[in-house]
């Protein structure tokens, strides 16, 4: 996924289509991969720009961190240059759903901070709203 200003991107790669992939932001002009730019081993996770310096980041961080499907609970806020052990929770699911998502709208005027609780395979909480993760961003 491309970030708002459009140079770089974050790529996800797994192994023979696996669930679980390895990320990497890649610079779309000089066609490499940033060397000190956002990066996840190989786990199942879910990121989503929010600016050109700040990520949605599902993934596991530990006990409690992944539900009993094997997927991220929690989304937290990781800005650039700062560890990722330090990225703040922003939103929570519950342990017996799937999984979760986050996901930032940048169409001027329509700026939204999207999340999602997949509570199974066909059923989807989804909040969508201009500042339900105000207080925890700012």
């Amino acid at each position: 996924m491309r970030e708002p200003d459009g140079g770089r991107c974050l790529i996800a790669m797994s192994r023979g289509g696996a669930d679980a992939d390895v990320v990497r932001e890649f610079d779309l002009d000089r066609l490499e991969f940033v060397s000190d730019g956002f990066a996840l081993p190989e786990v199942k996770s879910e990121v989503a720009w929010l600016g050109p310096d700040e990520i949605f980041v599902a993934t596991d961080f530990g006990p409690g961190s992944m539900t009993t499907s094997g997927y991220p609970q929690t989304i937290r806020t990781w800005r650039r240059g700062t560890p990722l052990s330090d990225a703040p929770v922003v939103f929570e699911g519950e342990p017996g759903d799937m999984g979760v998502s986050a996901w930032r709208l940048h169409a001027p005027g329509y700026e939204r901070e999207c999340a999602e609780r997949r509570k199974t395979f066909f059923t989807t909480d989804l909040s969508a709203t201009k500042s339900w993760l105000q207080t925890s961003l700012r």
